[in-house]
């Protein structure tokens, strides 16, 4: 909570100094002018909480693109005509259905989630969310520009915005000349934003998916995970460099980012593993306490903080027994594991990289050989119930032992799955592309939904206009008694939606 409310102040505390030191230039006898004719000149206004810059800079451009290959622009902007109806009619049905969930079960996930920075979005999130919201704006802004030329129709300025924190992008067109065109004409200017949101959405998912064919001349995949950023506070952060590559947790081998985290799951869930060693090198190298100490919170037998000695604990076999009938006869040695469980468990310090270096065991039976001269002992690190001993296997040294909970290493350690070719210092590149990529597959596909649902204001409003003109065309006062019920109906269940959405927030 103090990051959010440190951020939320800091953006406050920005429009609170910009608010007045926008007042002051402007009262300024000396600058005032000056100032305001800058403004002015470079397309610049401040009001409360924004900032707005137009231009008619892309005029020229837009008109390029709108009047190349008329008949197949002609084709392009009729299908999003036909995609903006299906849209319409599919988000008044997506969100009936999300209004009947919420009211049936309060606890139901929300399809749509509002997004406030420090909230429900980490601020090291945040440059993706609001890089993709001004993507996404101006794409949808363009694709209206682009038509309303290819219709003849007059791309008066261009402009992008901040409100408050949020960005966004606009367009200015001859309103004159856009009353007077056919209807069919306008459904496919108000209807290209949202089909160019959704075209951009599509493309954004075709790359993610086929992101390491792109990157497969600098990037390899399968052959472990990249580490990419080790937080100051993790107990291994000087002993696990980034740019290394971890290859296993405990035997559980680790090709991709998925199964660090399942194997972590795993060693969480399952019982502590044990190790195999020698009953003769256990007894000779052992230098245990007589009695148990608590260190840190942890049981132990060293008094030793290091990680070179680890505290094990071990079952040591009834001396009545031989070695033979240990060896082969494994429902004896069941039964007297069972009847002698606490009788014969005892403890041992132990070299702990030699003793894990040992094959991996739950009891005394896994560590049994055929024709060995020795009993084999499945030594278990004595740790507390959430805390595990952690063997962390990567290319550039030996093992990383790590003592603590599992849940330390997945949020301290931050994974790729794309491993470099060569020396670069873009580690995360394949990452930051991914995330625009998933980031530009929602916002852009949700802009493309909601936008035409059929409210004040939105598009949606624009095109039921234009769809009732189609089908009513000489009835205008049914058409505008059609139109505002549609309109008030569609408005309060997009409102409503927001609301529920808003009160998972708090």
């Amino acid at each position: 909570m103090l990051v959010t409310d440190t951020g939320l102040l800091f953006v406050i505390t920005f429009w609170i100094c910009l608010f007045f030191i926008n007042l002051l230039l402007k009262s300024s006898q000396r600058y005032g002018f000056l100032y305001t004719e800058t403004l002015v000149s470079f397309g610049v206004t401040f009001s409360l909480c924004q900032i707005r810059w137009q231009t008619s800079l892309f005029n020229k451009l837009f008109s390029k693109i709108g009047r190349y290959n008329p008949k197949l622009s002609l084709l392009w902007f009729t299908l999003g005509a036909v995609f903006a109806v299906i849209s319409m009619v599919s988000s008044v049905v997506i969100l009936t259905l999300m209004l009947y969930r919420s009211v049936k079960d309060t606890k139901a996930d929300k399809l749509l989630q509002p997004v406030m920075p420090g909230m429900n979005l980490p601020w090291n999130q945040v440059a993706y969310y609001l890089t993709t919201l001004i993507i996404s704006g101006t794409f949808h802004e363009v694709g209206h520009a682009i038509a309303a030329v290819r219709e003849n129709v007059r791309v008066l300025s261009f402009g992008v915005f901040v409100l408050f924190m949020y960005p966004g992008a606009f367009v200015e067109l001859h309103t004159d000349q856009l009353d007077i065109i056919t209807p069919f004409r306008r459904l496919r200017i108000f209807s290209a934003g949202v089909w160019h949101n959704f075209i951009l959405a599509v493309v954004a998912y075709i790359l993610s998916t086929s992101l390491p064919m792109w990157l497969s001349p600098l990037y390899t995949m399968g052959d472990g995970v990249l580490v990419t950023h080790v937080a100051q506070q993790s107990s291994i952060v000087n002993r696990l460099p980034v740019g290394d590559v971890i290859t296993y947790i405990n035997n559980c081998p680790v090709r991709k980012t998925e199964d660090w985290y399942l194997c972590l799951q795993k060693i969480q869930t399952n019982p502590v593993d044990g190790y195999c060693g020698p009953s003769s090198y256990t007894k000779t190298h052992n230098m245990s306490l007589p009695t148990l100490v608590e260190n840190f919170g942890e049981p132990d037998c060293c008094n030793d903080t290091s990680a070179y000695r680890f505290c094990f604990w071990y079952k040591r076999h009834p001396k009545a027994m031989s070695l033979s009938q240990k060896l082969f006869n494994a429902n004896i040695l069941v039964r007297t594991s069972l009847e002698y469980n606490s009788k014969f468990t005892e403890h041992a310090c132990l070299p702990a990289r030699h003793i894990l270096s040992g094959k991996m065991c739950k009891t005394n039976l896994d560590c049994a050989l055929k024709n060995a001269t020795e009993f084999s002992l499945c030594h278990i690190p004595l740790t507390k119930n959430t805390t595990r001993v952690i063997r962390i296997g990567h290319k550039k040294g030996q093992e990383v032992l790590f003592v603590g909970e599992p849940r330390e290493l997945s949020s301290t350690i931050m994974l790729s799955d794309y491993i470099p070719i060569y020396n670069t210092p873009l580690l995360n590149l394949p990452k930051h592309i991914e995330s625009m990529c998933l980031y530009l597959i929602s916002i852009s596909a949700a802009l493309a939904l909601l936008n035409m649902v059929p409210c004040f204001y939105l598009d949606g409003h624009h095109t039921l206009e234009i769809l009732l003109e189609i089908l009513l065309p000489h009835q205008h006062k049914l058409r505008l008694q059609i139109q505002t019920v549609i309109l008030m109906l569609g408005s309060s269940l997009l409102l409503v939606n927001v609301l529920i959405a808003l009160s998972t927030l708090f």
